[in-house]
């Protein structure tokens, strides 16, 4: 069950890793759409009126651009923490194996010596019927003494 679990954590912090990353790439290309936006801006300022209006319309992408930007930028922050959350995962799990390896661990040590203490008690059943016999031939032979 804990393999399961495991498996299914790993699937999900695979997944969000992978969003995160695709997060990240929209944003930073939002970045640069912003920044041409801005360079273009700069570009137009001192013409004509219908160069103030082309700059006006420009100023409007921007500042949508920007709230695009901001949203990305909060979702970026979001993916982090949840990037965060996946590595605490990951050390949770990390520290999950290590004590089922100790566990297993044990496990052969005890699989060990309950062979070795099997051994010894089979050795003792082993003189124990020895010695039973050796009393049984010595009542046999006190009988034929006494007769």
């Amino acid at each position: 069950q804990e393999q399961e679990q495991r498996s299914l954590l790993e699937a999900q912090i695979s997944s969000l890793s992978e969003t995160a990353a695709t997060k990240a790439t929209e944003y930073e290309e939002l970045q640069s759409q912003c920044a041409q936006l801005q360079e273009e801006l700069k570009s137009k300022e001192g013409v004509l009126s219908q160069e103030q209006n082309d700059r006006a319309s420009s100023e409007t992408q921007v500042n949508a651009m920007q709230e695009k930007l901001q949203a990305a930028a909060n979702k970026l922050k979001k993916y982090a923490q949840v990037q965060k959350l996946c590595e605490q995962l990951r050390d949770k799990l990390k520290s999950k194996d290590e004590a089922l390896s100790q566990e297993q661990n044990l496990r052969s040590a005890l699989e060990v010596q309950l062979a070795s203490l099997s051994e010894i008690a089979q050795g003792k059943a082993k003189e124990h019927e020895d010695l039973q016999a050796q009393c049984a031939q010595l009542q046999a032979e006190l009988k034929s003494k006494e007769g």
